[in-house]
């Protein structure tokens, strides 16, 4: 796959689904805490969101398992 650009993420600032496409805008949180400002969009055709779901639930379970034997 060829690179692809990093979006760094730790809020959500709306999801919206049109048109059979899931929009999810996320955002960075920024002036210590106080403000979130936009990062990017995520953008889904709602046929594949519940497959992706599945991946992102299997990572955190593994992600949580880890912590927890550490």
């Amino acid at each position: 796959m060829p690179d692809a650009p990093t979006i760094f993420a730790d809020a959500m600032l709306d999801a919206s689904l049109l048109h059979g496409v899931l929009r999810v805008r996320l955002g960075q949180v920024a002036g210590g805490g106080n403000t979130l400002v936009p990062a990017g969009q995520l953008v889904i055709p709602i046929n594949e969101v519940p497959g992706l779901l599945t991946a992102l639930g299997n990572v955190l379970a593994e992600a949580e398992a880890r912590l927890r034997a550490s």
